[in-house]
């Protein structure tokens, strides 16, 4: 494998040669700081973008083209890191080893039509706020993500963890047409953009196609750090949230990591993870689930650029306080030394 990365004056230039794969990968991705207002608007901006085109300007005749291409794969998403918004626009088409060579130009030219041409209109608009009112509408009857939402509000309401990525209900009614048309605007010209290209490729033919067909207008500028600098004065924090038509509660604790070393965020908070509840002998699994009996499930997981774990479990709600209380043995249990070097061996060699 091989890899170049090339500054451009608008964008950075990704670019990964490899043979592995039958298949050539494009990946746009387009980052900004997360912002809780903008984060309905631009789901919605994201699902219209992999609908229809000015060129392409139906669902249909845009899936037509993709099979004209050989069955072009696309897939976009919006993602959170720590204080940004990372909009993923994913195409994958199969290596022109297999096809025709014309086939990757014509697929840098839907490439170019996809993202510079949407097709905004406010039929479009209608539909596509009907289906991201569903999503949203769906946070609230998962328990799982309910009581994970709650505890993220809980910890802080004001931080950037604690926004709901899919969006919200009151910000979906008010948007109109033209300001779907503004902020795609504001997406295109001020986003920090990054273009990954993977694949059996040709350096120089690969740059000399993004540059000449790939042309943004904006000035590259360096986003806010995505790190999470998060700090609460409280060790642990715990919500329940309960639905009377399940018959298991879900319980979340969070924990903050304090002022933690470049060490901490690379090495020792995912090994301290993975011993407390992300490995299948891990403290919580081992002794609150199966000695114990407490939980139906228990695990932890590491947010490296929030600063904090977050434990998650199911359990009886008559069980709330004692798996509490055993949740918090086993987080001194770790800051004692009280687990084996085995163990730790073992962590070590699951990463």
């Amino acid at each position: 494998m091989e890899y170049r990365k090339i500054l451009k004056s608008s964008y950075n230039l990704h670019l990964i040669k490899t043979d592995k794969f039958k298949t050539l990968f494009f990946k746009f991705v387009f980052r900004d700081d997360l912002i809780k207002e903008d984060v309905t608007i631009r789901n919605l901006l994201i699902n219209m973008l992999d609908e229809s085109t000015s060129k392409y300007n139906t669902n249909r005749l845009l899936n037509i083209r993709k099979e004209e291409l050989y069955d072009l794969s696309t897939n976009f998403r919006n993602r959170r890191v720590g204080n940004q918004i990372l909009s993923e626009l994913s195409f994958e088409m199969i290596d022109t080893l297999y096809t025709e060579k014309s086939c990757l130009y014509e697929t840098i030219d839907f490439i170019k039509e996809v993202i510079f041409n949407p097709l905004i209109t406010i039929e479009k608009l209608n539909l596509d706020k009907k289906l991201l009112y569903e999503d949203i509408k769906e946070l609230y009857i998962i328990p799982n993500v309910k009581a994970l939402l709650s505890l993220k509000r809980t910890m802080d309401s004001n931080n950037s963890f604690s926004i709901q990525t899919s969006g919200y209900l009151d910000d979906l009614e008010k948007i109109t047409l033209d300001d779907i048309k503004t902020y795609y605007k504001k997406f295109i010209n001020n986003s920090l953009i990054d273009i990954y290209v993977v694949g059996n490729i040709d350096f120089y033919e690969i740059e000399k196609l993004i540059t000449e067909n790939i042309k943004f207008n904006t000035i590259k500028k360096e986003k806010d750090s995505i790190y999470n600098n998060y700090i609460n004065k409280k060790k642990v924090i715990a919500i329940k949230e309960e639905d009377s038509n399940y018959k298991q509660s879900k319980l979340c604790i969070g924990l903050n990591i304090k002022n933690p070393s470049d060490t901490d965020i690379k090495y020792n908070a995912i090994l301290y993870n993975m011993i407390l509840g992300n490995s299948p002998e891990s403290l919580l699994f081992n002794n609150v689930r199966e000695k114990k009996s407490l939980a139906y499930d228990v695990t932890s997981s590491y947010f490296k650029n929030d600063n904090i774990i977050i434990i998650t479990t199911g359990i009886n709600k008559e069980n709330y306080k004692l798996c509490i209380d055993a949740i918090k043995c086993e987080i001194k249990n770790i800051e004692n030394g009280n687990f084996t070097s085995s163990h730790l061996e073992n962590c070590k060699t699951l990463i």
